[in-house]
């Protein structure tokens, strides 16, 4: 970085340099301007030996641009104009612009303003249209097809379930027996089950008829039959 006594300003290259030269003459950037500034490029190649050793062959090919356009200026019979690539006002254009383009992305930089979205566009609501010929044969299978991709690969173990009494059935069943008996014990409510359901459910009956007052129990012994009277 090195500053140019011309303008007081900045650069980091030659276009830098050759931009802020002809915006400091204050002209576009054309022929005439070009023409204009050429002595005053040179002239800071010579004065400014602190230039780096990598960017010493860039200032040299714009130099040397120059110094062709300035001499077809002058004696421009000697040299005719030949299609070499593009022009250096068409390099200096783009290059202007995208100077101007980085200090406006740095301005965003620093407002810390630098996000950007596109609003989504409106999507249009899906609709299922059957086939005309589609028929309820047709969806029947293919709700079979359905189902059996959705089968669990292992088989689920499949558990019987038996129908049992409710309480309430249970006591209005203890009630007929005890109107042909007067007594009658616990084994006879379970009958020959042997589920522990069966069983429990056959207790809690009896135990609602006590509290009833419908009934009395008494036991002989321990762990002996329980005895059920009206």
């Amino acid at each position: 970085m090195s500053s140019v006594h011309i303008t007081s300003a900045t650069f980091e290259g030659p276009f830098d340099l050759l931009v802020s030269l002809i915006e400091d003459k204050k002209m576009a950037i054309s022929d005439v301007s070009l023409s204009v500034v050429t002595e005053q490029y040179l002239q800071y190649i010579e004065q400014h030996a602190e230039i780096s050793a990598e960017d010493v062959s860039d200032f040299l090919v714009v130099a040397t641009k120059l110094v062709l356009h300035k001499s077809r200026q002058l004696i421009p019979q000697f040299f005719p104009e030949e299609e070499d690539g593009p022009s250096l006002e068409k390099q200096l254009s783009l290059y202007k612009a995208f100077v101007e383009a980085s200090a406006h992305i740095q301005r965003y930089w620093e407002k810390r303003t630098i996000g950007f979205f596109r609003h989504e566009p409106l999507r249009k609501n899906e609709e299922f249209v059957p086939p005309k010929n589609a028929t309820q044969y047709h969806v029947h299978n293919a709700m079979l097809r359905l189902v059996k991709r959705l089968t669990p690969r292992k088989p689920l173990p499949q558990v019987r379930m038996e129908e049992t009494q409710s309480v309430k059935e249970k006591i209005s069943e203890i009630r007929q027996v005890l109107r042909r008996a007067s007594k009658i014990h616990f084994s006879q409510v379970v009958g020959n089950t042997k589920t522990k359901s069966d069983i429990i459910l056959g207790f809690l009956a009896v135990l609602e008829l006590v509290k009833q007052e419908d009934v009395t129990l008494q036991q002989d012994h321990t762990y002996g039959d329980i005895i059920i009277s009206t």
